[in-house]
């Protein structure tokens, strides 16, 4: 990460979208293992539950129930039971040259059924360790914004496979969006997606819908002559 400033990225024609100043602004799915309480970073405070809301999700409209959030004491031990071969998908990527904490969708695949939710709570695992790495603790947390960036690996999409593997990742936002776009609202500072097909419009066109004004605004398509230092 961070290497498109020595001119191992550069950028890409294609879907153009609005920025930040020098930091093309933000986004969202990294990290191989559940989030730890340890230290003194304490978990999320629970929302205040509404009459018959004993989980805290009115004010998620839409949040699913399946998912655990960081709020619950569940939380850790849902993180802990993701399996190997879904922690792979998403990785946290460490800091990049400016500070900001990486998240890595690092292999696009289709997804099976039983999957689906398994990458679903996985990303809202690693997207908790991100911020607590920051120290992100509310909504447009100020001081924090735009301090996480987000890099997506498509080099495996063709014109075979980018259907279903679409149709694959159409499920984890639409499943974590309702908590994540109020959470981590200006939390992300850009999305790089990196080394995008020919036919990256059709595909950003079923994506697109599902992300909120500034979440579109600050992503990025890039291509890679080689790993990209911090989010390989």
């Amino acid at each position: 990460v961070g290497a498109e400033a020595d001119g191992q990225v550069v950028a890409r024609s294609g879907p153009r979208c609005s920025g930040r100043g020098a930091i093309e602004q933000k986004a969202l799915v990294g990290g191989s293992g559940g989030p730890s309480f340890d230290g003194p970073e304490a978990p999320a405070a629970p929302p205040r539950p509404a009459a018959g809301d004993a989980r805290g999700l009115a004010q998620y409209p839409g949040a699913p129930a399946w998912l655990v959030y960081p709020w619950e004491r569940s939380f850790p031990q849902a993180c802990r039971g993701v399996p190997e071969a879904v922690i792979g998908v998403i990785k946290l990527g460490g800091k990049d040259t400016q500070g900001r904490e990486v998240i890595v969708v690092h292999s696009l695949k289709q997804l099976s059924a039983s999957e689906v939710p398994q990458v679903s709570q996985h990303a809202l695992c690693v997207l908790d360790r991100a911020g607590k790495a920051l120290g992100w603790k509310r909504p447009l947390h100020e001081g924090k914004m735009y301090t996480l960036r987000v890099v997506v690996h498509c080099s495996s999409l063709t014109s075979t496979n980018w259907l279903s593997i679409v149709h694959s990742a159409v499920g984890v936002i639409q499943a974590i969006r309702p908590f994540v776009n109020i959470h981590y609202d200006h939390f992300p500072g850009s999305i790089d997606i990196l080394d995008p097909p020919s036919f990256v419009s059709a595909v950003w066109a079923f994506i697109n819908p599902l992300f909120d004004q500034p979440t579109r605004d600050v992503v990025r398509f890039l291509r890679s002559t080689s790993a990209v230092g911090g989010a390989s």
